[in-house]
C-alpha cells in the first residue's frame, strides 16, 4: 500500500518481535516497488517482487506482482541457510540473511540493511582473508566540520583482488 511502516504500522510485520523478517519489494533495476511498503527501521530488506513468473490455479504460470511475491524469495533463501547451517539458531540465520543484502543507493532509508536479498552471499563460505592494510592513508582537506581522507585501495585478499564495496 505504498506506506512508511515506521509511522504507519502494517500487521504481522511490524508485530514486536525479533524473529520477523519484513520484506519490500523491488523491480528489474532493483527500485522499490511503487505498491511496497517500506520504512527504515521496521522493513529488513528488499527482494524481487515485480512481474515475477508464478504458478495459477488451474495449471498454467503467469506474472505476478506484489511483496507476496518477494516475501517467499526471502523464505526460500531463509530455507537454503538452515540446510547450510543446521545447528545455527534463527536470530543467526536472520543476522546472516541481513548482511549479506546487496546494498543498493536507491533502497536507503526504505529498509533498515538498505539492500537487496543476495540468496549465494547468504550460503557462503565466510570469507577468512583480510584486504590488505592501508599504508598511506592521508588527510587532504580538513574544515571545521569535515574532512577528506585519500588511500590507495588494497585488494580484497591480502593484496590479490578488489575489494567490492568500501
Amino acid at each position: 500500500s505504498s506506506a512508511n511502516t515506521d509511522t504507519s504500522p502494517h500487521y504481522p510485520s511490524s508485530y514486536n518481535s525479533p524473529y520477523i523478517v519484513a520484506v519490500a519489494a523491488t523491480d528489474h533495476n532493483d527500485n522499490l516497488a511503487s505498491f511496497s511498503n517500506y520504512g527504515a527501521t521496521t522493513v529488513d530488506l528488499a527482494a524481487p517482487g515485480v512481474s515475477i513468473l508464478s504458478c495459477q490455479p488451474g495449471g498454467g504460470y503467469q506474472l505476478l506482482s506484489g511483496t507476496s511475491m518477494a516475501t517467499p524469495h526471502v523464505a526460500g533463501v531463509v530455507g537454503l541457510a538452515m540446510g547450510r547451517f543446521p545447528l545455527a539458531a534463527p536470530l543467526f540465520i536472520k543476522q546472516l540473511l541481513l548482511t549479506a543484502v546487496d546494498v543498493k543507493p536507491q533502497l536507503a532509508g526504505k529498509c533498515l540493511t538498505s539492500g537487496r536479498l543476495n540468496a549465494f552471499l547468504t550460503i557462503a563460505d565466510p570469507d577468512t582473508l583480510p584486504p590488505g592494510a592501508v599504508t598511506d592513508l592521508a588527510s587532504t582537506e580538513t574544515g571545521s566540520s569535515h574532512a577528506r581522507l585519500a588511500w590507495t585501495a588494497t585488494g580484497d585478499d591480502g593484496s590479490t583482488g578488489r575489494a567490492s564495496a568500501y
